[in-house]
């Protein structure tokens, strides 16, 4: 199972209350060759099983189809927007049997499907940035920032006349 989205983070982890599958019955892989996993490419368990299965923009499993179908219903996969960000996104899903699912070996199945995600935007916690420089006025000026009075251009609203101080 290799799953995908752009615009936000993946988890694949189990809610509380829920036990976590051992290794023997969930293994959470990545790439282990140029060609991609989607593509026939090779794959290796993640060194840090915790660390590939949440917050991550793919997520990519191999597990049996029952405990796949039981963490979904379980609630293990959750989607969180990135900050700031709201709009459209898509779970791409790609599902493939490697070769396991016919006892002769042939063709390896596989199915592929994108599911739409709709982000709707909340206010974020504010962020206060620091100054990077402190600006010196000589005693007396009026200097003020005006977003409506002055320009774009007068370097964020700020009376030109102070600029020139700088």
């Amino acid at each position: 199972l290799d799953l995908q989205v752009r615009q936000g983070l993946l988890s694949f982890y189990p809610p509380p209350g829920r036990e976590l599958f051992s290794a023997d019955e969930m293994t959470f892989v990545t790439n282990s060759s140029a060609l991609d996993i989607r593509q026939g490419g090779g794959f290796v368990p993640c060194a840090d099983q915790l660390a590939c299965m949440r917050n991550m923009t793919r997520i990519t499993i191999t597990s049996t189809k029952s405990n796949i179908q039981n963490s979904l219903v379980e609630l293990f996969l959750t989607y969180v927007g990135r900050p700031n960000f709201y709009g459209e996104d898509e779970l791409s899903v790609w599902v493939s049997d490697l070769n396991h699912t016919d006892e002769c070996y042939n063709n390896t199945l596989v199915a592929e499907n994108t599911v739409p995600i709709r982000v709707v935007a909340i206010n974020d916690d504010p962020m206060i940035r620091k100054p990077e420089s402190v600006m010196q006025f000589p005693q007396g000026s009026r200097c003020f920032v005006n977003f409506h009075r002055f320009e774009e251009t007068s370097a964020i609203g700020i009376n030109p006349q102070c600029l020139t101080n700088n």
